[in-house]
């Protein structure tokens, strides 16, 4: 899980740092933190083994991630 975990997040650095190219803003990428943590927890729930307790993990941290996501880019 490791591995896909770190391929997921390398890929959504590398989106948001093009991102942030195209827009010559690099606090951009401040907003992907709380993304990468999204995608870290779907990566675990989707390559495990899909108990409840993990699907209410992952609930939870994309509430958590989405949040914190969109407070920085609202700042």
């Amino acid at each position: 899980m490791s591995l896909a975990a770190s391929v997921a997040v390398a890929a959504v650095m590398c989106g948001f740092w093009l991102l942030s190219l195209r827009l010559k803003d690099a606090s951009i990428a401040d907003i992907a933190w709380g993304l990468v943590f999204v995608v870290v927890a779907w990566v675990g729930f989707t390559l495990g083994e899909g108990e409840p307790a993990m699907l209410l993990a992952a609930l939870m941290t994309t509430v958590w991630g989405l949040r914190l996501a969109i407070y920085i880019g609202l700042r």
